[in-house]
């Protein structure tokens, strides 16, 4: 086993991990003396497995955004270095002081060659971090240079509605944990106009409600509800013209949205039909109608069960999507962009994001 995989022993792994070893089931019927061999010749022939089995966790670099999560992510990260001293992972936290410097360090880390970039953060830190990982990839293919950088989350936001989307865990220590045992797969951003977004980006009342929260004074939870009744009572509404994939839609609505993902606005299951892997943009129309229909149609938001009804709100896909509207501003994973056009293009595969774990599987007594 040593002249095969000399770089990490099957006994090795064995004795550290016995429970997160995979055998074939087509394997579990074989004689218990060709077992060994069977499982180790299944994970040499397979690339993944390969990877996640016979190569060290060199060094996690933590992104950690302080001010997420009203302030609890320092506190977050605290605990995560805790479980990775525990477990001899070798990490190197790196702390932002202000807007876009996550963005600065994906980019500076990712060019140097960074293995796996964390996010101790919420969306807004995600959203800086996919934006230099992705601006140092093009770099680097200009360069004819590898990219190898893996994104790694800790969910130490308010919303974390990426991590929903991507159905990873929203414990501290499951998220962590899943870091440790899990293996990449590669996942789409979208790009609007020169900027990378991974949740979502949108016209109509979002933009109205987040320019009002960000003029309050006492932000709350529930400031962001109370503006979006405040704007549905008011009967405010868009003109918007919508082009997909060239084909042109004229309607009047309260929003425009483009998705990557299912989940936003903290757990609301805006498009449930969203997957941030299929090389797919998610639009979503929310037609103008009378206030109690549409508020009807809003509360169906927390679970998505018949939020997309094909009267009111109405959902389409597509890789090049333009919305329209005599407004200046858009809302990008909940950003507001000033003279953007709102240009939207898929970027497949733009990301290799840790999601995917192979705990709980057992190794069957050799």
């Amino acid at each position: 086993i040593r002249d095969v995989a000399p770089s990490r022993g099957l006994g090795d792994v064995y004795k550290r991990q016995p429970d997160n070893f995979l055998l074939c089931k087509q394997y579990n019927t074989a004689a218990p003396k060709f077992q060994g061999f069977l499982m180790l010749q299944n994970i040499l022939d397979n690339d993944i497995l390969k990877s996640l089995y016979f190569t060290e966790l060199k060094m996690l670099d933590l992104i950690v955004n302080p001010y997420a999560g009203r302030g609890r992510a320092k506190t977050d990260a605290k605990k995560v270095f805790e479980i990775l001293d525990a477990n001899n992972v070798k990490f190197a936290p790196h702390y932002t002081a202000r807007k876009k410097h996550a963005t600065e360090i994906a980019y500076n880390l990712t060019l140097s060659g960074a293995e796996t970039i964390v996010s101790v953060g919420g969306d807004g830190t995600i959203h800086e971090i996919v934006n230099g990982i992705i601006l140092a990839r093009r770099e680097l293919e200009k360069q004819g240079k590898s990219f190898v950088t893996r994104l790694a989350l800790i969910p130490a936001g308010t919303g974390n509605d990426f991590m929903r989307s991507a159905n990873l865990p929203l414990s501290l220590e499951e998220a962590t944990n899943r870091i440790l045992s899990g293996t990449a797969k590669p996942v789409d951003a979208i790009e609007i106009d020169g900027t990378y977004e991974i949740c979502f980006a949108c016209r109509g009342i979002d933009v109205d409600v987040v320019n009002m929260v960000n003029a309050s004074k006492k932000k709350t939870s529930s400031s962001y509800l109370k503006k979006i009744l405040l704007c549905i009572f008011k009967g405010i509404k868009y003109d918007f013209c919508i082009h997909i994939d060239g084909n042109e839609i004229k309607t009047t609505g309260i929003v425009a949205a483009v998705l990557n993902g299912a989940v936003l606005a903290g757990g609301m299951h805006f498009c449930s039909p969203a997957k941030i892997d299929d090389g797919l943009l998610d639009v979503i129309v929310v037609e103008k109608r009378n206030t109690v229909s549409t508020l009807i149609a809003l509360s169906k938001l927390p679970s998505g069960k018949g939020f997309i009804d094909g009267k009111i709100v109405k959902h389409f896909s597509g890789k090049h999507v333009v919305i329209e509207t005599n407004q200046p501003l858009i809302d990008i994973d909940g950003e507001l962009f000033e003279n953007k056009k709102f240009d939207a293009k898929i970027a497949p595969n733009s990301i290799n994001l840790i999601s995917v774990s192979y705990t709980h599987l057992t190794l069957p007594t050799i």
